[in-house]
């Protein structure tokens, strides 16, 4: 697979569509960070075009879309959420965890997440800065970041306000790997 079937390009009905929904979900989205209303919008869309990303690479490569039925509903409760963000083919999990600064060098996962609603695989998405394309760059299952990845202790100092597991998008597995998991669409 080269670089280019792994780079998406959003169209404006997908941006206008993650927008609206940001918009609508920020209320009811668990605010870890403490962030300001207007970055909590730009997490979530980003989050939701890097969902829209892996839909849109899922169905250029003719695998099945799983998982992802309630991609658009807002979920009015901060202790309601989707339970995944898409599925194998053995329904393992797949969670979308998106860098979309260009400092940004690896992925995160919330501690809670990881430790409470752990995903089979999580799939690292760099999303560009202007909010126009995506890549696809690798996945990491969970016991991959247990052992390799990062555990971040929340730290005032460099505004780093939330407990997470992290790892770096160059240390993601091939993505054909997990596009092999994935039933294809002709089944």
């Amino acid at each position: 697979m080269n670089q280019l079937d792994k780079i998406i390009h959003f169209s404006d009905e997908d941006i206008s569509r993650s927008n609206a929904f940001a918009q609508k979900a920020v209320p009811y989205n668990y605010n870890r960070g403490k962030a300001q209303q207007s970055e909590s919008v730009r997490r979530i869309l980003v989050g939701k075009l890097g969902e829209i990303a892996f839909a849109h690479f899922l169905n250029q490569n003719s695998k099945c879309i799983t998982g992802n039925d309630e991609m658009f509903e807002v979920w009015e409760s901060l202790y309601a959420a989707d339970q995944t963000d898409f599925l194998t083919g053995d329904n393992r999990t797949i969670d979308i965890k998106t860098a979309s600064k260009d400092y940004h060098r690896r992925i995160t996962i919330p501690e809670d997440q990881f430790l409470h609603r752990p995903s089979d695989f999580y799939v690292g998405i760099r999303i560009a800065e202007d909010l126009k394309k995506a890549t696809i760059i690798g996945y990491a299952n969970h016991a991959k970041i247990q052992q390799i990845g990062i555990y971040r202790e929340p730290n005032p100092a460099i505004n780093y306000k939330y407990a997470s597991y992290d790892i770096d998008l160059h240390q993601l597995s091939p993505i054909q790997e997990l596009l092999d998991l994935i039933d294809d669409n002709n089944l």
